[in-house]
């Protein structure tokens, strides 16, 4: 049987500590992180958790 993999990403700088907290918490691991994607010194941050 398959699964799905669901993918989001978010901003690395501290306005955004509690929503990586939230995914974090919920068993979505970090996969990646992209220096200054959004603007210099804000990286985005990729989550995924895999779903049965």
């Amino acid at each position: 049987m398959g699964y799905r993999l669901l993918i989001v990403d978010t901003s690395g700088t501290e306005a955004f500590d509690d929503t990586r907290r939230f995914y974090a918490k919920n068993s979505y691991a970090t996969e990646a992180k992209i220096r200054g994607f959004w603007a210099d010194g804000d990286d985005k941050i990729i989550f995924a958790k895999r779903l049965r």
